[in-house]
């Protein structure tokens, strides 16, 4: 619960890697 700046698979080049994708479309769903 860190990096929350992916949107898309696409710009899966956050700090943690692709990982990232999946929480931030927990976060937006959660939201």
């Amino acid at each position: 619960m860190m990096s929350i700046i992916c949107v898309r698979f696409e710009f899966c080049e956050c700090e943690i890697s692709c990982y990232t994708y999946l929480h931030v479309i927990d976060f937006v769903s959660g939201a």
